[in-house]
């Protein structure tokens, strides 16, 4: 019968969880990039305004002085638009966002530790009582316990934390990695 080496589980163990971790972020930064190089849909008007808009069959002068002078007006008026719609939500309802969203951040990890520790103290009470008696095989999984609710914990924060960024909508792809990395 071959021994349990805890040092190597440890080290696989991470080992692998690295390994899955990069190829997620790999995978996600491939599709952020693909993202970031399309033409947005509320701003594909601007494209197309920019690139397409010269009418090449204008002939007489005073028709192209006209055309001429009409395009920047129209792309004035598609960029306050798009802009306008920006500074319509406002600073006080996007700071109430951002704070709501902090605070939900905040809350839901002090209370998962929390939850964790309290989770912790009944295990090792439970350990303490089985300790008088005889070792079985169903005393040995409970160990396995508190591990199982760290990880679905971590778990759940992290969906938690996905819903939470939606929510609070970033204009910059940067920033959300900012404030994703340092939740």
């Amino acid at each position: 019968m071959m021994a349990y080496n805890i040092p190597l589980a440890y080290f696989f163990t991470i080992g692998i969880t690295f390994f899955i971790t990069g190829i997620v972020l790999v995978y996600s930064m491939s599709k952020s990039f693909g993202r970031s190089f399309r033409v947005f849909k509320s701003q594909g008007n601007l494209a197309i305004k920019v690139f397409c808009s010269w009418d090449f069959k204008v002939i007489k002068k005073m028709s192209v002085r006209l055309q001429s002078e009409n395009i920047p007006t129209h792309l004035k008026e598609l960029l306050s638009e798009v802009n306008g719609g920006e500074e319509e939500k406002g600073r006080l309802s996007g700071m109430a966002v951002h704070l709501l969203a902090w605070s939900i951040s905040l809350g839901s990890t002090f209370f998962c530790a929390l939850g964790i520790h309290c989770f912790a103290k009944h295990m090792h009470l439970r350990r303490l009582e089985d300790a008088e008696g005889e070792v079985s095989l169903v005393h040995e999984a409970r160990l396995l316990a508190l591990p199982g609710v760290v990880s679905c914990g971590n778990l759940l924060l992290l969906g938690l934390f996905n819903l939470v960024s939606w929510m609070e909508n970033y204009n910059s792809p940067i920033v959300r990695l900012y404030v994703s990395i340092f939740r």
